[in-house]
């Protein structure tokens, strides 16, 4: 315990030294002060700096709008004034995501059993003595389940993972069994970060997000799993939690048009009428003991499988540090088809507001963004028993102004063309499918001397347009090259217009949608992100292939087409490209999955002998030493990237529906 001891000196010395540096270079950058609350290095924050001024030439100066590149000052628009109150978004401007490593711990304590049946996983801030009571209270009996405990300390401040190995060392001649793990945030990223993080390191088939100012009664964890058992279509369990003095903290939660919140069932509310009091639990009506639907269960304590977990998403990053994203995310579940339900033989005490988080700086920001995405697209109405008596009742279509064009170029992008279209016709009104290959196409076998593809891209265009409302342009030679394939679907679009650049392999979820349609109403252009795979379906291409954000999209205006060679960023009438006048949008999360690099190998030979006829590059030795070697000895291969730079990771998210169900169907398997 003493070299435990001395360790945790050590580091919590290190970390003090680094908060020190940050702290002189905050001082001599006032301007993202802010953003020392994410742990950034002064590096990091000269970073910041330069790229908020270079990606976000506009600025609030004395309540008005400072155009660093134009220098003059003009009125913020009504739309601009909305998200300036959750813009900018620390995480975009250091374009980083959390960083998170697993805490050496003593091997009495870390689980390392490949699979177990619950991962229980607990965030910490400012947690260092409400999490020892939960240690203390923590149930050891067997109830027939193998479990794991995932601590993840956010930057924690005030070390609370050494007060989770202190505490259980008090009780480790009760453990039978390693208890769990720890990991550590290298910045403090907040609630959903800190959850998905946790989230994506379990190795339970059923995740329970627990907050650290909970203490835990007997035989607490298999009701929950029970009743998750009990119906497939039951996707989030809440329990029955208890406030110190016996009284119903909640018992889940039911909306209030009134405050425009969910409010504690039990606590704030029962049955739609306000309580002065909460209920004591030995006189809460009958009901509230009995287990049921809910509209909502609280993140403070909540079951859900792990599968569900990740095809929702996880917790939405956007809400920032804490408040409304477990809202958010019972939301999401509802909307895909799952029940909410509450288990009141599991019991818990809750403490609450241990971290200081109420009211923090980013409180209006997660408010609005749920009022953006629920209340006012309608979209909340549908899952809450209380209508409003006009009820809003929002598509993604109705959540923009303008009409979209979605305009497509594809050669020999029979695999995911379909799948493509489908995910994004919620935001599309109309489609411009531009078909066939150039020279180099030609000479890499990707097409014939007229142009068409050599597999079934143009018939499948075909049946789309029929489907969603488009057109084909079909090759009448070979095309010059992409940009002259581009300035094809051009003609289709007029002023006003909303141009968006959609790729054959390509593929949205929808709530990448509506996060589009969000930013299309404060900006003209926008640049987006995405997880690029390469190799097989749950390989990502890291390094050097997120090096290249791409415009996907422009709000037309006169004049607008594509120039010269460059064929992925439109210009003016003044061959200015759009998005460096302003009011451009470029974010570091990702917005789409791009599915370029997952092709029957022949495709991917194809795709190498385009580029190197395109550009010179020896690329055609890349499959066999590269490509197919990492499929075999992984280890053994440097850099991923054709280019020599590069490399690969597992990918721990979900697919889209409609990729999910190409794997499902085994039309994927290369």
């Amino acid at each position: 315990m003493k070299k435990i001891n001395q360790s945790l000196r050590r580091e919590q010395k290190a970390r003090q030294a680094k908060q020190d540096k940050i702290n002189e270079a905050l001082a001599k950058k006032p301007s993202v002060g802010y953003l020392n609350k994410f742990g950034m290095t002064s590096e990091q924050i000269k970073r910041a700096n330069s790229k908020t001024e270079s990606q976000n030439p506009k600025q609030v100066v004395n309540g008005r709008c400072r155009n660093r590149k134009k220098g003059r000052v003009t009125r913020p628009t009504k739309a601009s004034k909305r998200v300036r109150l959750h813009m900018p978004n620390a995480r975009e401007l250091t374009d980083i995501n959390p960083v998170a490593q697993n805490m050496p711990v003593p091997s009495w304590f870390t689980s390392r059993k490949r699979k177990v049946d619950v991962s229980i996983i607990v965030p910490m801030y400012r947690s260092q003595e409400v999490i020892k009571q939960q240690i203390l209270s923590w149930d050891l009996k067997n109830d027939g389940l193998t479990k794991e405990i995932i601590y993840c300390d956010d930057c924690c401040p005030g070390r609370s993972h050494a007060a989770v190995i202190s505490t259980w060392t008090k009780r480790q001649r009760e453990l039978k069994n390693p208890v769990g793990r720890i990991i550590i945030n290298q910045n403090h990223s907040g609630f959903s970060p800190t959850c998905n993080i946790g989230a994506g390191d379990a190795r339970g088939d059923y995740l329970i997000f627990l907050n650290a100012d909970c203490v835990v009664t007997q035989g607490w964890i298999k009701p929950l799993i029970d009743r998750l058992k009990s119906d497939p279509e039951i996707g989030i369990v809440g329990n029955l939690q208890l406030s110190q003095d016996g009284t119903i903290d909640s018992a889940g939660s039911e909306w209030s048009w009134t405050s425009k919140t969910f409010q504690h069932i039990g606590k704030t509310i029962y049955k739609g009428k306000r309580l002065n009091n909460p209920f004591a639990i030995a006189k809460a009506p009958k009901d509230l003991l009995l287990p049921g639907e809910r509209e909502m269960v609280t993140g403070c304590c909540m079951a859900v499988p792990k599968k569900l977990f990740e095809d929702i998403g996880g917790f939405d990053e956007h809400y920032r540090i804490g408040y409304w994203e477990d809202a958010d995310f019972n939301l999401a579940v509802r909307s895909a088809g799952y029940k909410v339900y509450y288990e009141p033989k599991s019991k818990i005490v809750h403490h609450g507001g241990h971290s200081r988080s109420a009211n923090h700086q980013f409180s209006q920001h997660n408010k609005l963004l749920f009022k953006n995405r629920w209340l006012d697209t309608g979209r909340i109405d549908k899952h809450i028993k209380i209508k409003r008596p006009n009820a809003v009742n929002k598509t993604i279509k109705d959540n923009k102004s303008g009409k979209v064009v979605g305009c497509v170029i594809a050669c020999n992008e029979e695999e995911f063309l379909e799948a493509s279209v489908k995910s994004a016709s919620p935001l599309v009104d109309k489609w411009v499918f531009v078909i066939g290959g150039n020279e180099y196409a030609y000479k890499a076998g990707m097409c014939n001397k007229d142009g068409r593809p050599n597999d079934n891209t143009l018939e499948i265009a075909h049946e789309l347009a029929a489907e969603y409302n488009g057109v084909v342009i079909e090759p009448k030679r070979l095309w010059k090259d992409k940009v002259e394939m581009r300035n094809a679907y051009v003609p289709h679009l007029k002023k006003g217009d909303w141009m968006f650049m959609v790729d054959g392999d390509e593929v949205y979820k929808e709530s990448q949608l509506w996060r589009i349609t969000e930013l299309m109403k404060d900006y003209n252009v926008l640049i987006m992100q995405f997880w690029l795979f390469w190799n097989n379906i749950n390989t990502l291409g890291k390094g050097a292939w997120e090096k290249y954000p791409q415009e996907r999209m422009v709000k037309w205006g006169e004049g607008y087409k594509y120039r010269g060679r460059n064929h992925l960023f439109v210009s003016n009438g003044r061959n200015e490209l759009v998005h460096t006048l302003g009011n451009t949008w470029s974010g570091s999360e990702k917005l789409f999955y791009h599915y370029s690099w997952v092709r029957p190998i022949e495709k991917i030979r194809q795709k190498l002998f385009y580029y190197k006829f395109q550009s010179g590059n020896n690329n055609d030795a890349y499959v066999d030493n590269v490509f197919l070697k990492w499929r075999t000895d992984p280890k053994s291969v440097k850099a991923t990237h054709p280019m020599g730079r590069g490399s690969a990771t597992k990918f721990n998210g979900c697919h889209p529906p409609e990729i999910r169900q190409l794997i499902k169907s085994g039309k994927l398997d290369f």
